[in-house]
C-alpha cells in the first residue's frame, strides 16, 4: 500500500485476518517516541491495579480505551493517517 503521509507514516500494510482485513500502520519513531511512555505506563496501571488472574487466563481492554486522555494523541494522529489516506481512494 502506497504512504499516504510521509510526514506521520512509516509503513503501511493491509493484513488479510478472517474475518475482514486489518490495516496496519507504523508512525515514524519521532511520532509515536513521546507518547510510548505515557502510555505504556496507563497500560501497566491498569493491569497492575486489575485483578489477579489464573494461569492461561488474559485480560480483555475496555471498549472506550481509546477515550482515555493518555492516549488522546495517539488517536489524533490514527485520525489524521486515516484521513490523510481516504483522500486517495
Amino acid at each position: 500500500m502506497a504512504e499516504a503521509d510521509d510526514a506521520l507514516i512509516e509503513t503501511s500494510d493491509v493484513i488479510p485476518m478472517f474475518p475482514t482485513l486489518v490495516w496496519k500502520v507504523q508512525l515514524k519513531a519521532r511520532v509515536h517516541e513521546p507518547m510510548d511512555a505515557k502510555i505504556l505506563a496507563t497500560l501497566e496501571r491498569m493491569r497492575r491495579d486489575g485483578p489477579e488472574l489464573a494461569c492461561g487466563q488474559g485480560r480483555q481492554s475496555p471498549h472506550t480505551l481509546h477515550e482515555l486522555e493518555e492516549f488522546r494523541d495517539l488517536v489524533a494522529y490514527v485520525n489524521k493517517a486515516v484521513t490523510s489516506v481516504l483522500r486517495f481512494l
